[in-house]
Formats: structure tokens, sequence, C-alpha cells
């Protein structure tokens, strides 16, 4: 199985890898799966081992292999979704250490946004909204599972991943990356990250709904509602 876990910056695009690689390693126990974040689809593959039977990469552009990929049915594509204003605050309270901008995420969310308006016209992808996470990702994570699996899952799998990815689970992951040295984790040009959960240092800051419009300037907010029309979304929570 090949899956591209696609979305738009802070909006749960990890916690749907980390799903995926979740329900995967208990479909098929012992199976190697390829695995890790990489915006260069032909690069990911290509590295892969001869061994491997499963591909998981996250992604938050999707190249015109990758959407063709999809429309022949050769990948399964999880896009992950959120209210813009929040997510752009999300951001910068996550890599603004390491120097990310407001214009920096603008230019992030103007493609995020090209490739949601490119899923809702093929309508291949599975959709998952950052807020309906929030509030029962359980049920997002048997949506992913009958994506994935139309004719069901094994018992007690969809439990199984929902724990192994609760927030309490990224906690305590989120608190290894923290205490990690350097050398064992992969950098971004705002942040290191641990290779295997996709978790950067300061990667959790809280999920609160509508802090963005709280916190964001009017001129900033503006920005984004151009941003949304200009993919001709009705608002900025995307619905």
């Amino acid at each position: 199985m090949f899956v591209i876990c696609n979305g738009m910056p802070r909006s749960a695009s990890t916690w749907s890898f980390r799903v995926v690689v979740e329900l995967l390693q208990r479909q098929y126990p012992g199976e190697f799966i390829h695995k890790g974040y990489d915006p260069n689809l032909v690069q990911f593959t290509k590295s892969a081992p001869a061994a491997v039977r499963h591909v998981v990469m996250k992604s938050h552009p999707l190249t015109p292999l990758g959407r063709n990929l999809l429309r022949v049915g050769a990948v399964q594509v999880i896009y992950t979704w959120r209210d813009l204003a929040d997510a752009m605050v999300s951001g910068l309270e996550t890599f603004a250490r390491g120097g990310a901008t407001f214009e920096t995420f603008l230019g992030s969310f103007d493609e995020a946004l090209e490739v949601l308006a490119f899923h809702r016209r093929e309508g291949l992808a599975l959709e998952v909204n950052y807020a309906d996470v929030m509030a029962d990702a359980r049920t997002q994570v048997e949506r992913i599972a009958l994506h994935l699996w139309p004719k069901g899952v094994a018992t007690g799998v969809i439990d199984e991943a929902s724990a192994a990815t609760s927030m309490d689970a990224a906690a305590r992951a989120v608190e290894h990356v923290q205490a990690a040295a350097d050398a064992s984790l992969l950098e971004t040009p705002y942040s290191r990250f641990h290779p295997e959960t996709l978790f950067h240092r300061h990667h959790l800051n809280g999920g609160e709904q509508g802090k963005g419009r709280a916190r964001l300037s009017a001129e900033q907010l503006e920005a984004l509602e151009r941003l949304r029309e200009k993919h001709g979304f009705r608002d900025l929570t995307l619905a």
C-alpha cells in the first residue's frame, strides 16, 4: 500500500501520518513500511529498500506525479485541513524560534489551498478536518481505516491505533524529541524533527480553535481572506 499524508501546515498531517503507520503495522504485522517526510515523491520512493511492502509519505505539496498516481488508483491520499487563521498562528507559535514569519506561511498556505482545490475537484482523497480530530479522534481514525480498507480492519485495530496516536501519546513523544541530541534529529529551515514520528521539538501548542482571529492583525486576516478568495473557498474555515 502507498499512502500520501497530504495537508496544509499545522492541520494534523503528522497525526494522520502516524495513524496510517499504526494501522498498517497492525493490519500487516512484520511487513516493512518505508515512512517519512519528503516533498519529493520520486526521491522518497527511490530511497525505499528492496524489502519494502508499504510506503507512507508525509508531504504538504502534491506533485504532478502524485496527482496522476492518485487518479489511477496507485496511491491513497489523506488530506488534513484547518481554519486558516488558527493554522497560521499555530505555525508561528511552533516555528517562530527558527525564524518563520507570517509571509513564510502565507506562501505555504497558498500552495496548500491549491492542493485542496485539486482534491475537491477530483474527489479521490479523504479529507480530514482538524476540528473533527480534536472533537473525536477515534472517529477520524475509523474514517481513515475504512478509506484504506473499505471492507474493514481486524478487531481492535482502530482502538489500538487511536490509543497510540492520542494527545497523551503525542505529548510523551514530543518530550523525547525535546530531550534528544541534535544529531539524532533531521533539520528543516525552522526546526528539527524526529525522523520516525516526524514530531518537532515544539510541535504541540494546545490546538485551541478560534485563537487565530484573536491574535492576528486585521491586515493579516485580510491577507488570508484574499488567499481564500483566490482559491474559491467560501470562508476562512473552508467549510
